[in-house]
């Protein structure tokens, strides 16, 4: 990184913000900094955002966005900036009347949470978080918990930096900025095409994130399986009725993990459901869920709801080591037999409800303290996975050359997006595929 680059980027942010300690860099990896030339910058706001991407067009420098709490995919050797938005921290409206929040990209669960509590407020929580921002989690479609009820997309009226430094609103702010941050896009809706997309058509940097009155009533219903099977039954079947907005299944494992603390007896598989609602309304729901599940044998454990209650209204980390995918959940046994006969060590597993129960979100997570040659064991497994045919909704460096490859048609029409929108490979190259 030449010195007039890091005196430029200086002169434009300040010298506080603009950095190439290794030490200071460190907090974007996993392992070791890379050998490369890498310079991180934290912008304040959207206009600094363009000042960066225009800059870095004019230098031909390569802009690396954080979309993880660390790169999940190393820059490539040209190296360029690393762009941490963690100073973009301005929750800049929350609309009680319309149930919407406007944030920054820098917006964290933990500050968001505490706003919305005052308010009397709540957003949905993700079942499988990989950043502690909630616009970054949001726009990479993670799985929310109460996926078995509601839509995935929980965001619309996207603010985007395009490659040549102009600001794209995505929704109704293209329009008018009076009364524009309803839950739909609104006018041309174009959030979605940024979905997904891991900042290399554009990089998000303000969006409006969906709200809901906190429940007059709530309840959690835990039962207990010894085997797979039933426990599976109930995951489709309890959303099938819409009869909760949350279903999920847990092994012993992953309790323990999400609950370090916890010393209460713990079933095989736990399967739980979250209902909410006026009291009767969910009284109705618990009655039919509570009879639906016995009959397929699970066995209540209203005990467990004082040593989960916690967890069940925070955020929960994903591992960085994991496999994350789609199916249907009648073949959720056969992906669990894959992915345990690989393993070298006992995995915390979730299954979480899609769609009424028509398919499910599989997550499989490799815990402390992890084996030797995990990579090896993670890559193996996956190349399995893909082969029995689950669907990576974010598959990332080599898995995504792989998964890609499967669709040529699809690869394509990526590619020619990219050229389209970033001739000059300015935003993330590399990042989602090798070339692109």
């Amino acid at each position: 990184m030449k010195d007039q680059v890091l005196s430029d980027l200086a002169g434009l942010f300040g010298p506080d913000h603009v950095t190439r300690d290794e030490e200071r860099l460190a907090a974007y990896f996993r392992g070791p900094v890379p050998s490369i030339p890498l310079v991180a910058v934290s912008p304040s706001e959207a206009g600094q955002v363009s000042e960066l991407v225009r800059y870095a067009g004019s230098q031909s420098i390569p802009l690396f966005t954080l979309k993880d709490v660390r790169f999940s995919v190393y820059p490539p050797a040209s190296g360029g900036i690393v762009v941490d938005f963690s100073r973009m921290n301005t929750i800049e409206r929350i609309d009680a009347r319309n149930l919407s929040a406007s944030i920054q990209r820098g917006v964290t669960w933990e500050q968001l949470g505490r706003e919305l509590e005052r308010n009397g407020l709540k957003t949905l929580l993700p079942a499988a978080s990989t950043s502690p921002y909630v616009l970054e989690d949001m726009v990479s479609r993670v799985i929310m918990r109460s996926a078995a009820r509601y839509p995935e997309a929980q965001v619309s009226n996207l603010r985007v930096v395009l490659a040549d430094g102009r600001v794209h609103p995505t929704g109704s702010h293209a329009l008018s900025e009076d009364g524009c941050d309803s839950k739909d896009d609104g006018g041309p809706n174009l959030s979605r095409w940024y979905f997904g997309a891991e900042d290399i058509y554009g990089i998000p940097v303000r969006a409006t994130i969906w709200l809901y009155p906190v429940p007059r009533t709530e309840e959690f219903l835990f039962f207990g399986f010894e085997d797979l099977a039933p426990a599976l039954s109930a995951l489709r079947n309890i959303p099938r009725k819409e009869l909760c907005d949350q279903a999920m299944v847990m092994n012993a494992c992953y309790v323990r993990h999400l609950v370090p603390g916890c010393t209460a007896p713990l079933p095989s598989w736990l399967f739980w459901a979250g209902c909410e609602g006026r009291p009767q309304h969910v009284e109705h729901l618990t009655r039919t869920a509570r009879q639906d599940a016995a009959s397929l044998g699970g066995k209540e454990l209203p005990e467990l709801r004082e040593p989960l209650a916690p967890a069940l209204h925070r955020v929960w980390k994903r591992p960085s080591d994991s496999h994350g995918f789609y199916t249907f959940i009648r073949r959720i046994p056969e992906f669990h037999a894959a992915v345990t006969s690989q393993a070298k060590t006992d995995l915390g597993e979730l299954f979480v409800a899609h769609a009424y129960g028509r398919a499910a979100w599989c997550e499989f997570d490799y815990l402390e303290p992890l084996p030797h040659a995990i990579d090896a064991t993670v890559e193996t497994t996956n190349d399995l996975l893909l082969e029995k045919g689950a669907y990576f909704d974010r598959p990332l460096g080599t898995l995504a050359d792989k998964f890609y490859r499967g669709n040529p048609a699809y690869l394509e029409q990526i590619t020619r997006v990219k050229r389209m929108m970033d001739p000059n490979r300015i935003l993330n190259p590399d990042q989602l595929l090798t070339g692109v």
